[in-house]
């Protein structure tokens, strides 16, 4: 029986228990392909309560949660407690509580580098007008996993931190403007 490519620092072996259901040399080839999210947010720069945490599981739906269940019973949940808890030293598919408390454990500077360095990301594009104190920027993100970055521009943000800085909508169209042409220069894509 071959073996795995070897695993590196905490890198995830998503092919563990499958080795002879697919071939040898997609393993190979898939092993050592280095990655691009073409969209993701930043870390969380906070510790948070399981309520704040449970909220980033819901993939955008507008629906509150039943009360009869958890996030952590989603379809994302599930993928949360298979691959992130074992990053964190947790076993496959932990409690939530136990997740959360593995979680609360570490600062989120070590979650970022425990979560981050095995996927084999090495350029994310990271979109930023999921705006919040708590989250981290595309520069930090990169330097958690040894990657690079590029920035998605969400027009919306951009027009509310514009609109803020100005008195008059007249005022508005030009600082728009410039803060559009500012974004150009470094952004890769814009998003509404």
């Amino acid at each position: 029986m071959r073996s795995l490519p070897t695993m590196q620092n905490n890198e995830i072996n998503f092919f563990a228990g499958l080795e002879s259901e697919v071939p040898a040399e997609l393993i190979d080839a898939l092993s050592c392909l280095e990655l691009v999210d073409h969209h993701v947010h930043g870390t969380f720069t906070t510790r948070m309560s399981r309520a704040s945490f449970e909220e980033t599981l819901n993939e955008a739906s507008p629906s509150a949660t039943p009360e009869f269940m958890t996030m952590f019973d989603s379809q994302l949940g599930f993928a949360v407690r298979r691959w992130a808890a074992p990053q964190i030293g947790l076993p496959a598919f932990s409690s939530p509580e136990e997740y959360l408390s593995g979680r609360d454990a570490r600062s989120p500077v070590e979650l970022d580098r425990l979560m981050l360095s095995g996927v084999h990301i090495r350029h994310w594009i990271v979109d930023t007008g999921f705006s919040s104190a708590c989250i981290s920027s595309p520069e930090t993100l990169a330097a958690a996993s040894n990657g690079t970055s590029s920035e998605i521009v969400r027009l919306e943000t951009l027009a509310e931190t514009v609109a803020a800085r100005c008195a008059s909508p007249a005022e508005f169209v030009g600082a728009f403007q410039a803060a559009l042409q500012s974004a150009r220069s470094h952004a890769v894509g814009f998003k509404t």
